[in-house]
């Protein structure tokens, strides 16, 4: 999953200059990982957001996921 995360966050950056692509991705990815995160155990997952840089940046953005 973090490699996945990595990969994710790899794009949304290099995009940062096409918006366009980025809600693209933010779409299409995002919502995916987003739905795979928040089927983790609540325990779980606050061990990776403890452990990771990456799934500290997700949770925090993770809300945008779920308007």
């Amino acid at each position: 999953m973090e490699l996945c995360l990595d990969a994710y966050y790899g794009l949304i950056d290099d995009c940062k200059e096409y918006p366009e692509w980025a809600r693209k991705i933010e779409e299409d990815i995002g919502q995916n990982l987003a739905y795979t995160f928040i089927n983790f155990d609540e325990s779980v997952r606050d061990a990776l957001v403890a452990k990771s840089h990456l799934f500290q940046r997700f949770d925090i953005e993770k809300q945008k996921f779920f308007k």
